[in-house]
């Protein structure tokens, strides 16, 4: 019977969502506190299918932020938000800060020219460090910089609404904090002139009483659609 069947199929998702299905909210360890030395924070879920995802520049966790792999090496102060995910579906975030202090031979953290800010022409982005022999590291995906991810050789390009997150690895330090820069490439609104093109002369007899004049201008224009807010009167 239909009913029985609907019966059947609704206790298999429910047994499917009891044995894990549902996201759930990451352990994270140590606890967050003060330290006076690098902490590594592990991150675990008890369901296995669950994918963390996480951020440790003070952003909030999407589903383009880094996927957690390995533990994560921490000199800085620092805090640590992290989410579940099973496919589309997100579990509550949770959020750890570290209070890291008296630790020696961190990284500088990276500098961006032009800073950050709203342009209203493309941009070409340099990053730098202080810390000597250092490679840095940038992504612009919305993932954490790792010493897996794109080396910085020459200016980044931006063209549109963009940020950047660069990190410095360097041998004898230990891995400073992230920069983040965002990006807003707002371009101008030009006011262009309106056109149109003009009908046909029409006459008519000055003593002919009222008349009415049809069509005498054809395709008015108020310029590109990207000039918003124009019109013509």
């Amino acid at each position: 019977m239909p009913t029985a069947r609907l019966l059947t199929a609704l206790f298999a998702l429910l047994a499917a969502w009891s044995s894990g299905w549902g996201t759930e909210v990451p352990g994270i360890k140590p606890p967050g506190g003060a330290y006076d030395h690098p902490v590594t924070v592990v991150m675990k879920t008890k369901a296995k299918h669950l994918e963390i995802r996480y951020t440790i520049d003070g952003s909030i966790v999407t589903d383009h932020s880094s996927l957690y792999k390995h533990p994560i090496k921490l000199a800085t102060t620092t805090t640590v938000r992290a989410q579940s995910f099973s496919g589309d579906v997100s579990g509550p975030e949770i959020s750890v800060t570290y209070v890291i202090t008296g630790v020696a031979n961190v990284g500088a953290t990276p500098t961006f020219t032009p800073i950050p800010g709203t342009y209203s022409v493309p941009q070409s982005v340099a990053i730098a460090s202080t810390t000597p022999r250092t490679t840095i590291h940038y992504s612009i995906d919305g993932s954490e910089p790792t010493e897996a991810s794109p080396v910085y050789s020459a200016p980044i390009a931006i063209a549109g609404d963009t940020t950047v997150r660069a990190r410095g690895f360097a041998p004898g330090f230990h891995d400073g904090a992230i920069a983040v820069g965002a990006y807003v490439i707002a371009a101008p609104v030009v006011n262009t002139a309106p056109s149109f093109t003009k009908g046909p002369d029409q006459t008519t007899l000055e003593d002919s009483g009222a008349c009415s004049i049809t069509a005498w201008a054809t395709g008015i224009s108020a310029g590109p659609a990207s000039d918003a807010g124009q019109t013509v009167s």
